[in-house]
């Protein structure tokens, strides 16, 4: 397939890697023409000033969310055009044909990913469908059918799957190195709490902790170990969690 990156950022990046390991031709767009050098350069492919100019088989439009529409509204109309973006629907494409391929992972250019592994979620109309079908497929052999609907629901769980837990870990990380403590201790407590997930087991039925038993005096002991740190966000972010398990395990009790 010849294929457009149109705004290689982290997502785009690995796109058009896998696209080149699986012997496609791949080119590159960027609105800022040093960077589109340098992706040119670093990937070995040829670069697009002209994203009206392009011919081929299909773009994939890799920019910001809110640049979508912009950016379809500049390639060749007749061009099958594809978003990756798990919030918006497939009609943010200004025009047809179009479709949306949704990889659920979170990619950084500096990290490898195995794109086996990785589920890609496609929507399209009758006009895409098998080039739609055909790319996914070179992307990944997970590949299942959903309306947009059904898109934004799998987008809205991956960010408390991935972007909470993420944010949640970067608090505790931040805490562990300001007391001098070792990531090592925590792992085996990580581990056990992600393979309950991973079974399919309910977390929240193997809820722990001062906030889950309401155990007011440990609750305090923390948050006076964490206003010593003069870290606000630490401390807020504490507190706040802890209302809402608080909270939550009270009202359960009552129904």
């Amino acid at each position: 397939m010849k294929i457009l990156i149109a705004g290689p950022g982290n997502l785009g990046f690995h796109i058009a890697k896998r696209f080149i390991e699986r012997g496609n031709e791949v080119f590159v767009w960027h609105y800022d023409t040093i960077k589109l050098r340098e992706i040119g350069r670093y990937l070995q492919v040829p670069i697009v000033e002209n994203l009206s100019l392009w011919s081929g088989d299909i773009v994939f439009i890799t920019v910001r969310d809110d640049a979508i529409r912009y950016v379809s509204q500049l390639i060749e109309p007749s061009l099958i055009k594809i978003h990756c973006s798990g919030a918006l629907p497939m009609n943010e494409i200004a025009t047809t044909p179009r479709g949306v391929i949704y990889p659920l992972q979170s990619f950084v250019k500096t990290e490898p990913d195995r794109w086996i592994d990785i589920p890609v979620f496609i929507t399209y109309e009758q006009q895409s469908k098998d080039v739609v079908q055909h790319a996914a497929r070179i992307l990944s052999p997970k590949v299942i059918e959903i309306t947009d609907e059904q898109r934004h629901k799998i987008h809205l769980a991956a960010v408390m799957v991935n972007n909470f837990v993420n944010f949640t870990l970067g608090m505790a990380n931040k805490y562990i190195n300001k007391e001098g403590l070792s990531t090592n201790w925590f792992l085996p407590l990580l581990n056990k709490t992600v393979g309950r997930f991973q079974r399919g087991e309910d977390p929240l039925a193997f809820q722990t902790g001062p906030a889950r038993r309401h155990d007011i005096k440990t609750l305090n002991k923390h948050l006076k170990l964490l206003m010593d740190t003069n870290d606000q966000t630490l401390y807020e972010f504490y507190k706040v969690v802890s209302d809402i398990i608080s909270r939550y395990y009270d009202s359960e009790k009552r129904e």
